[in-house]
């Protein structure tokens, strides 16, 4: 049962690997600022290993309302209200590559999606009920 601070249901992101050993859970709002979890498992009779827990100090509560994962698991793309950020998972800690990205249209806070494959990042906006997508 997973719960915002304020005691109300958030919305889970969980993406996995093409190969299935590596596994990122994203959680708005969980301890003030959202945070992103991932897990790898390096054999199948071995648990899964916590190998990221990922937090910005100046993120809004949102980090983590949009994520995606590489196919390889060496890059994490997220977003939150505001703008989002791709990090290197082969690196540890984790390291942000580039500048954070400033979102469409933060005055209007429509939901954010972000989608990254091992070459390719896409950062666009949902705009409702037509299933239009807006990306940059």
């Amino acid at each position: 049962d997973l719960s915002s601070e304020a005691g109300t249901p958030v919305d889970i992101s969980v993406k996995m690997t093409d190969d299935g050993k590596v596994v990122a859970v994203a959680i708005p709002y969980e301890e003030g600022t959202g945070r992103v979890y991932v897990y790898k498992q390096n054999t199948l009779d071995v648990p899964w290993t916590l190998v990221v827990n990922l937090t910005e100090d100046d993120a809004d509560p949102l980090f983590g309302r949009s994520m995606d994962i590489s196919e390889d698991g060496k890059r994490l793309a997220v977003a939150g209200s505001t703008e989002a950020r791709v990090y290197d998972l082969t690196m540890d800690p984790p390291v942000q590559l580039g500048q954070s990205m400033d979102l469409l249209d933060m005055a209007k806070r429509l939901p954010i999606v972000v989608s990254i494959s091992n070459t390719l990042l896409g950062v666009g906006e949902f705009r409702g009920k037509e299933h239009e997508y807006s990306c940059d």
